[in-house]
C-alpha cells in the first residue's frame, strides 16, 4: 500500500518564521536602542525564548506602538510552542499597523499552524495585495490550498515564489510534491532534483525524488534516493516501506521482505505498516515466493499475536482458517486507510451499485414528485449514493452509517446527509430507534449534538456550579427581550443569554451559522442591562468537545460579530464551554477561549 510522503509543511513553517527575523533586521527599527535589541535578538537566535521575551517586553514598554517588537514577541511565543499566544501578538501587530505585510504573513503562518486554514488564507491574500512578491505569504497560500486539495491553485502559488527566487528550497520541494500529486511526474522529478541540489541534507527532498522515480518505473534511481534519505534519517518507517516497494519493482523479494519487516519494526507495529506488510505478503503469493512468504508470515504472527491485521492477513496468506467475516477493528482500520482514494478505486473497478440504486428509484417513482422518505444509507462509505438519495429524503431524513471514521469524514464533506453515525451495521440495527431524544452526528470521528433544545438544559445544570450563591430562574423579561436566565444573590442581579454552537471548521467553532437579528437584539439589551447596574452574561454552549476556540462568524452575520465585540468592551461577560457528547447524553465540560474582534 502506498502512502505518499506529503507531510512537509512543518519545515516550511519553521523556515518562514525564521525568514521573518532577517526581514525585520532590514526594517531599520530599534535604531534608538541597538544594544537592547541586539541582545534580545541574540537570545532569540540562541533559542533562549524566555529570556528574549523579557527583553522584548521591556523594549515594548518604552516603545508601545512598535509593531516589530510585537512581531518578535509573537516569534518568541511561537518558539516556545504556544501558537495561540503567537497569534495574539501578531494580531496586536496588525492592529498597530494594518499595512504591515510582515505582521500579516506571520499571522497567516500562525493561523496555519493551529489549523485555522480559512483565516490563514485570508491573511496571506491580504499580504499579497500589499506585496505580490512576498515569499512567506505565497508559500503559506500554497500550503493552505494544498491542504484543501486545491493542487492546481497551490502549484501556481509555489511557482510564483520559485520564479521570484529560484534558490528558494521550500518553493522547489513544494512544487515537486504538488506535481507528484497532480501526476506530472517529469515536472516533479525536475523540481525534486533542484530541491536536492539546494539542500542535499533534506530527507523530504530525497524521499520525493524516490517517489517520483518509483512512479516513472526507475527502480534503481528510487533505491538510490531512498537509501540517501535513510542515511539522513534511519528512524522513519515509511522510508523502509518505500524501499521495499522499490525492491519489489526489481523482483528482489529477499530485500523487499527485509525492508518491509524493518518498516513494521521501526514503527512499533503501527497499523498502517501492518497493513502494508500484509499486502507485501499477498503480492509475494502472486510471484510464487512461497518459502519467503512462510518465513515472514510465521514471524509476523508470532511477533504480533494480538494485532488483528497481522492475525487475519497472516493466516489468510498461509491458507489457514480465518473467520468468514473479518474483525471489526480490522475492517475499520482497512477502510480508514483507504478512505482518501476509495471512490477513485471503485470507479476503476467499474463499481455499479450507486447507478443501479438510482435507476431503481427512478423506475419506482418516475417523474412523479419525489417522496419524502426517511432513508438509511447502510454502509454509506464516502457517500457515493448520498447525492441522489437526498432527492428522495425528507427534511433531516437522510441517515448514513459506516464503521469507518475516515469514510464518514468524506461523506460529511458532501453536505447531503442529515445524520452520520459511526457504527458496525449489526450493532446499529440492534439498537436503532425510530425516534431520537438526543440528535447527534459524527464529524471527523467526534459526536456533535445538534439538538436546539439541549443548550438551555445544559446551561441550567452549569449555572448553579458557576454561581453557587445565586437564585437562578429561567425565562425572565427585561425591557423588550426575554433572556434565558435571571440570577440574583444578596447584592447582585444578573441576566444570562444562552447560545448553542454547532458550526465547526478545523476545530474552530463559530456563531452564528445563519443571520440572527434576534441575537443582535439580545446583545444590545444585555449592554443596556450592564449599563443599568445588572451583571450581564452571554453563555455559548459548544455542542461538541476538543475545540480550539470560538469566534463570531463575521462572514455570515457581521452585525452580530460587531455587537458581540462591543458587548465585551461594555462589560458584558462572555463565556463559552465545550461539552462531552455521547450518543444518549451531553454535559458541559471545559471553558473555551473566545476571540471577538474581526481581524480579517
Amino acid at each position: 500500500m502506498r502512502n505518499r510522503y506529503n507531510n512537509i509543511f512543518r519545515s516550511s513553517i519553521v523556515f518562514l518564521l525564521k525568514m521573518s527575523i532577517n526581514e525585520k533586521k532590514e526594517t531599520g527599527k530599534f535604531t534608538d536602542v541597538p544594544s537592547y535589541e541586539e541582545h534580545a535578538r541574540h537570545l532569540y537566535h540562541q533559542q533562549q525564548y524566555e529570556a528574549a521575551l523579557v527583553e522584548y517586553s521591556r523594549l515594548l514598554q518604552e516603545h508601545p506602538k512598535d509593531e516589530n517588537l510585537m512581531i518578535m514577541i509573537g516569534n518568541c511565543w511561537d518558539g516556545r510552542g504556544d501558537k495561540n499566544a503567537a497569534v495574539e501578538w501578531y494580531q496586536k501587530a496588525c492592529r498597530c499597523n494594518r499595512r504591515s505585510v510582515l505582521a500579516l504573513s506571520n499571522l497567516a503562518t500562525a493561523f496555519y499552524e493551529i489549523g485555522d486554514y480559512r483565516r490563514s488564507l485570508k491573511c496571506s491574500c491580504r499580504a499579497l495585495k500589499m506585496d505580490a512578491r512576498n515569499l512567506s505569504a505565497l508559500i503559506n497560500q500554497g500550503n493552505v490550498l494544498y491542504q484543501q486539495k486545491k493542487y492546481a491553485a497551490a502549484l501556481e502559488a509555489y511557482r510564483k515564489a520559485f520564479e521570484i527566487n529560484p534558490q528558494y528550497f521550500i518553493a522547489a520541494v513544494n512544487l515537486a510534491n504538488t506535481c507528484l500529486d497532480l501526476k506530472d511526474y517529469e515536472a516533479a522529478k525536475s523540481y525534486a532534483e533542484i530541491a536536492v541540489k539546494l539542500d542535499s541534507a533534506s530527507v523530504t527532498a530525497w524521499t520525493i525524488l524516490g517517489n517520483v522515480a518509483l512512479e516513472l518505473e526507475l527502480a534503481d534511481e528510487a533505491l538510490s534516493a531512498y537509501r540517501q534519505a535513510i542515511k539522513l534519517d534511519s528512524s522513519d518507517p515509511w522510508l523502509y516501506n518505500y524501499l521495499s516497494q522499490a525492491w519489489q519493482k526489481k523482483n528482489n523479494w529477499d530485500e523487499a521482505f527485509a525492508a518491509g519487516w524493518q518498516a513494521v519494526e521501526q514503527s512499533g507495529g503501527e497499523e498502517a505498516q501492518q497493513i502494508n506488510f500484509g499486502y507485501l505478503l499477498y503480492e509475494s503469493t502472486l510471484e510464487k515466493q512461497d518459502s519467503l512468504l512462510r518465513e515472514y508470515a510465521l514471524k509476523w504472527l508470532e511477533k504480533y499475536p494480538d494485532n488483528q491485521v497481522a492475525q487475519h492477513m497472516g493466516n489468510a496468506v498461509l491458507n489457514r482458517a480465518v473467520r468468514p467475516r473479518a474483525n471489526d477493528e480490522y475492517l475499520k482500520n482497512i477502510f480508514d486507510i483507504f478512505a482518501p482514494d476509495f471512490e477513485q478505486v471503485l470507479t476503476g473497478l467499474d463499481y455499479r451499485a450507486p447507478e443501479l440504486i438510482r435507476c431503481l428509484l427512478e423506475e419506482i417513482y418516475g417523474s412523479k414528485k419525489s417522496p419524502r422518505l426517511r432513508i438509511l444509507d447502510a454502509g454509506c462509505g464516502t457517500g457515493f449514493c448520498g447525492g441522489f438519495l437526498k432527492k428522495y429524503s425528507s427534511f433531516r431524513g437522510l441517515y448514513g452509517v459506516d464503521i469507518s471514521e475516515k469514510m464518514l469524514e468524506q461523506a460529511q464533506a458532501k453536505k447531503v446527509y442529515s445524520h452520520l453515525l459511526q457504527s458496525e451495521l449489526e450493532q446499529y440495527f440492534s439498537q436503532a430507534k425510530t425516534k431520537f431524544d438526543l440528535i447527534s452526528v459524527y464529524k471527523n470521528g467526534r459526536l456533535i449534538n445538534i439538538d436546539s433544545q439541549a443548550p438551555n438544559k445544559i446551561a441550567a445544570e452549569l449555572l448553579p456550579k458557576l454561581f453557587p450563591d445565586y437564585i437562578i430562574k429561567p425565562e425572565q423579561k427585561y425591557k423588550n427581550s426575554r433572556f434565558d436566565f435571571y440570577l440574583e444573590s444578596a447584592n447582585k442581579r444578573a441576566f444570562a443569554e444562552v447560545k448553542g454552537v454547532t458550526l465547526e471548521n478545523e476545530n474552530i467553532v463559530m456563531f452564528p451559522d445563519a443571520p440572527t437579528e434576534r441575537g443582535v437584539k439580545h446583545i444590545n439589551e444585555l449592554i443596556q442591562a450592564a449599563e443599568n447596574g445588572f451583571d450581564a452574561y452571554i453563555l455559548f454552549i459548544i455542542q461538541m468537545n476538543q475545540v480550539k476556540y470560538l469566534i463570531p462568524n463575521y462572514e455570515t452575520h457581521r452585525e452580530f460579530g460587531e455587537a458581540l465585540h462591543l458587548a465585551k468592551q461594555k462589560g458584558v461577560k462572555i463565556l463559552a464551554y465545550d461539552c462531552i457528547v455521547k450518543e444518549n447524553e451531553i454535559t458541559a465540560h471545559d471553558p473555551i477561549k473566545i476571540f471577538t474582534e474581526n481581524m480579517i
